[in-house]
């Protein structure tokens, strides 16, 4: 073969080695492509707009200077904090008023008096279930926190239960209390999660 006959015969290969490679090479890179996310539509950054905000930021702060305290709660909530020397809780239905009780005093297992108790944040929360008869019950949450021997109460007193024990043979007293700590316990209540939300916004404003 002429050198003339050989020359496009190289040039033919040169260009063939060259198509390979650069394919060969396009296949492989495309190969490592990361996989799109299967969740369409742009994404977005998280910004400082889409975090959760103080639900209690808004509500008006309420101040006693002659005993030392905060408290924040909203205008169509609002509460009354006890300053006393006494521990009491508000049972109007059994009572008629205030009962005075001991900080240490057992829990009881019946429909009277305090049956549980908690701390939550500074306050320790005593949830009371006394029955008054005729159906009717005093359930509290009756939240307290103590400085230089006095007591700062916060209560919710509100029909969390209702019916009387033993009236069928499947509402006994044990029933009964747990569905009222059930009840105060439940935190999609709007009155026990407000009522929450207050208890963290207290604080003393003077120094102890």
């Amino acid at each position: 073969m002429n050198q003339k006959g050989f020359a496009p015969i190289v040039v033919f290969l040169i260009l063939l080695g060259i198509l390979v490679v650069g394919g060969g090479a396009w296949y492989l890179s495309s190969k490592n492509v990361p996989p799109q996310s299967a969740t369409s539509g742009p994404q977005t950054a998280t910004t400082a707009s889409s975090q959760p905000q103080d639900a209690t930021a808004n509500w008006p702060v309420h101040t006693d200077a002659a005993n030392g305290f905060e408290i924040k709660y909203p205008a169509d909530f609002p509460v009354e904090v006890l300053e006393s020397k006494d521990l009491s809780v508000d049972l109007p239905g059994t009572f008629g008023g205030r009962f005075t009780y001991q900080e240490n005093a057992p829990i009881s297992s019946s429909t009277t008096g305090r049956v549980a108790s908690e701390t939550v944040g500074d306050f320790t929360i005593d949830y009371w279930a006394q029955y008054g008869g005729m159906g009717s019950w005093d359930t509290v949450i009756n939240a307290w926190t103590k400085r230089n021997g006095n007591y700062y109460i916060i209560s919710l007193n509100h029909e969390f239960i209702s019916g009387a024990p033993g009236f069928t043979p499947d509402v006994t007293e044990t029933t009964l209390i747990s569905k009222a700590l059930s009840n105060m316990h439940d935190g999609t209540n709007t009155y026990v999660n407000i009522f929450h939300q207050i208890l963290y916004t207290f604080r003393f404003v003077n120094p102890s």
